[in-house]
């Protein structure tokens, strides 16, 4: 999945959020949007899986509305994919040829768009997009499968599901420094450390909402964070946790 952005009659941007097959290259689904939002990304694979089934995984770049790998947190599709057992990937930052199929698709899909009555609204938009995908799945032989259809390749090919069971949660480890307020940044959370630590380097290793947070070798906390709540206090005070730590005798 990938998205571009088109103009409605009125100047309005939209976007299209845009899912294709690797292997057949049949379009799956077309969604027209506001923007490239976790709510439409969603929305698209909805669409795609409630036509296609689950995938066994699904590839995106690394737009946070599609994975906040890199920024140390999980974004929602990428929970919700794990959890229906689907195994989230993402391009290498810096290499767009991985989703180079995608891109290719867009053109195609731009160029088919600019010979057409700009729409209007993004429901004339959406009727236009499936007129699309009904004529590129079905009547225009694609040149990568030798006079196949994209739907005449999809039908031909043994499909894989995703795994019986939900996927873990992977680990994200970032490297915040403590903020002059006495904050640290974890996702869309901010952890209250203290001001004394002010200006300090950190360690957290998350898993899910489940935070470990270490200052030098030190324990500092743990958190489960609260989605609900901007501002999270720890649950005990990173001097109290350190004292404590300090005092432990170390294992041979």
């Amino acid at each position: 999945m990938d998205g571009f952005e088109v103009a409605l009659a009125d100047g309005t941007p939209a976007t299209v959020l845009q899912i294709i097959d690797d292997c057949s290259r049949l379009d799956l689904a077309c969604h027209a949007a506001t923007g490239e939002t976790s709510q439409a990304a969603w929305d698209a694979f909805s669409t795609a899986a409630a036509r296609y089934g689950l995938p066994r995984q699904f590839l995106t770049d690394n737009s946070r509305a599609f994975s906040g790998h890199r920024y140390g947190w999980e974004s929602d599709l990428a929970v919700n994919l794990r959890e229906l057992g689907v195994e989230p990937i993402t391009s290498r930052p810096g290499h767009p040829q991985t989703c180079g199929k995608n891109e290719r698709a867009h053109r195609t899909t731009e160029q088919w768009l600019a010979r057409r009555p700009t729409p209007a609204t993004l429901d004339d938009l959406q009727h236009l997009l499936e007129t699309y995908r009904h004529s590129y799945n079905n009547d225009r032989p694609h040149q990568a499968h030798q006079g196949l259809t994209p739907q005449q390749r999809w039908d031909i090919t043994e499909h894989t599901g995703p795994a019986s069971h939900p996927l873990p949660l992977p680990l994200n480890i970032t490297h915040p420094t403590v903020a002059p307020n006495g904050t640290i940044a974890v996702g869309n959370a901010y952890i209250g450390l203290g001001r004394t630590h002010a200006g300090t380097p950190t360690t957290i290793f998350r898993t899910g909402d489940h935070t470990a947070i270490f200052i030098g070798h030190r324990l500092a906390g743990t958190h489960t964070l609260d989605p609900t709540r901007r501002y999270q206090p720890l649950d005990q005070p990173v001097t109290e946790v350190l004292r404590q730590n300090r005092h432990r005798t170390p294992e041979t």
